[in-house]
């Protein structure tokens, strides 16, 4: 309670909450509920400013409802300092003081304040810093990439509203590298005015309340997750991005590397280690470039040493822009929320050439499931839709499941007629790698299957997916001309970005897919799969549907043959 009371007001309660904990910690358990109703404690502490409050503060907490109090006050907390507090409110008093002093309210202000400490030599505030992340970190809540970006749009839909000509809000952390499961939800705004347009953000975002409010930063609820929002002018926003972007682990080597030159990567930017100077620059990839680096794009800031190694003349990762179109759907006819027209009024309002209806086949493990006999009719379906919207190029294709044996779940003739199909697995466990692989191995010989999905059927976050020899699955994939999906889907996010890395080192061709279910998700969906895909470092020429509609058509046309003979 008393480092609850150092945050929410460290001028006024500070020196006495202290007192009152010191006290309190010196008294056996048994004892404390008595002197504290008694007041009989140490006789000048009835003397100090807001005492009278302190102890009433403690009965409560002493109380019969004191834990669900407690919560109360721990909720009016930044959620990081929250479990911080949490943890050891009195012997955490110093820190507690030491962060709200600083406005440091969140992982990523300690992270920085803590690289700080250490590039002054200061090593035992880095002690303390460290082992306070630690803390703060171990608690934090974990949530979907997904759920980010649907905070994000939430946001910005919002200030479209009340003020369009807003600066963009831009995502920081875990979500800006596209990490599958995120802990923080922190954006930024770049503004000459930062101060006002911090006061304008709140007043468009009908933030009334605050958990932190700086003229540069504050902290709010977004229903009940954490939202934190910074400001900075152009001279600072180049470096904060780097330093509430990067992994600990790639910002230790970026930090390395500036002491090779006399430098050290603070927050506020590179600094000259003699003189305190901070270097100008007018982007991150000045930062880099300082350091004799080549440009890392922030989905590959996640510690791997290749990240460094890159060659700068490559092409560049692939782009949102890129992709032409979307290759896996579902609608109505199988487990999808919306019908077909749904879908495909939403892929040319992201002006997309083509998008492919790909419903699951009729013994998929899903809520729905396109039957046999009702093929013909969807393909009407799909036939009615054509002719509403030219523009884009329906592709009646199906989501087939591998069986046990490796077969598919719909005989050949069936699958011939689909524009497109595409095979997956989607039981969770109780498989040897041994089996998987030729279940997979099966499909993608089989002359019809052009493009293989979600192959490790991981759930970000809650299961690592299949323990398949991928080694072996994309040699086959390469050896059949069978693409591999990196599925934009929340509940797969797979291949992930270091098995993507491997199949584009292998020759494997990939599309990047939404595996959509809702109409309204399509376009976020598939930039959570283009994200994914950059974390592996894939070029737009390892991407399938970046192809036109008419290089994609002599594509799947491919394999057909064989079946056809």
């Amino acid at each position: 309670m008393a480092a609850i009371e150092t945050w929410r007001n460290p001028i006024l309660n500070r020196r006495a909450w202290w007192r009152l904990a010191e006290a309190l910690a010196a008294v056996p358990d048994g004892q404390r509920r008595a002197l504290l109703r008694r007041r009989a404690l140490a006789p000048d502490l009835d003397g100090l400013p807001n005492m009278h409050d302190a102890f009433a503060d403690a009965d409560r907490l002493l109380g019969r409802d004191g834990a669900s109090w407690l919560d109360e006050r721990l909720s009016t907390l930044p959620d990081d300092v929250a479990h911080l507090v949490a943890s050891d409110p009195v012997d955490l008093l110093p820190a507690v003081l030491s962060l709200r002093t600083s406005a440091i309210a969140t992982c990523g202000d300690l992270a920085m304040a803590m690289r700080d400490a250490q590039a002054t030599g200061d090593a035992d505030r880095t002690a303390n810093f460290s082992r306070w992340l630690a803390i703060m970190r171990d608690g934090r809540a974990h949530r979907s990439l997904s759920h980010g970006f649907a905070v994000m749009e939430r946001l910005r839909d919002a200030l479209a509203l009340r003020w369009p000509d807003a600066p963009v809000l831009e995502p920081l952390g875990s979500m800006r590298r596209y990490e599958p499961v995120i802990g923080d939800l922190d954006f930024l705004v770049e503004s000459r005015e930062p101060t006002q347009t911090m006061r304008r953000l709140l007043a468009a975002l009908g933030i009334a309340e605050s958990h932190l409010l700086t003229p540069t930063h504050a902290l709010f609820l977004d229903g009940d997750r954490q939202v934190s929002l910074r400001v900075a002018g152009p001279d600072t926003a180049p470096a904060l991005r780097l330093a509430l972007t990067g992994s600990a682990a790639h910002l230790a080597h970026l930090d390395a590397r500036a002491h090779e030159f006399g430098l050290a990567l603070r927050a506020g930017g590179l600094m000259h280690l003699e003189s305190d100077e901070i270097l100008e620059v007018e982007h991150e990839r000045d930062i880099y470039a300082l350091l004799h680096l080549p440009w890392v794009e922030p989905e590959r800031r996640h510690g791997e040493a290749s990240d460094f190694a890159d060659d700068t003349t490559a092409d560049p990762l692939v782009e949102i822009g890129d992709i032409r179109g979307d290759l896996h759907t579902h609608t109505i006819w199988s487990d999808g929320r919306d019908a077909v027209d749904a879908i495909v009024y939403a892929a040319r309002s992201l002006k997309y050439a083509y998008v492919a209806i790909t419903d699951h086949s009729e013994r998929a493990s899903a809520p729905r499931t396109l039957r046999r006999d009702r093929i013909a009719r969807q393909a009407d379906d799909v036939a009615r839709v054509r002719q509403l919207v030219p523009e884009v190029e329906i592709l009646h294709g199906v989501e087939v499941d591998i069986m046990g044996d490796g077969s598919l779940d719909f005989p050949d003739e069936l699958l011939a007629r689909f524009d497109i199909v595409l095979a997956s697995l989607h039981e969770r466990h109780g498989h040897a790698p041994a089996q998987l692989l030729a279940r997979y191995e099966a499909a993608m010989y089989h002359p019809l299957v052009r493009i293989v999905t979600h192959p490790a059927n991981r759930v970000p976050g809650h299961d690592p997916g299949y323990d398949l020899d991928f080694e072996a699955f994309f040699t086959t994939a390469r050896e059949t001309g069978t693409v591999v999906e990196v599925d934009g889907g929340p509940h797969h996010l797979d291949l992930d970005g270091h098995l993507a890395r491997r199949a584009v080192a292998m020759g494997v061709l990939l599309s990047i897919d939404s595996d959509c279910h809702n109409a309204s998700r399509l376009g976020r969906q598939m930039r959570m799969g283009v994200g994914t895909a950059r974390r592996g470092g894939v070029r737009p020429r390892q991407v399938v549907n970046t192809l036109g509609i008419g290089e994609l058509r002599r594509w799947l046309a491919v394999k057909r043959p064989r079946y056809e003979r």
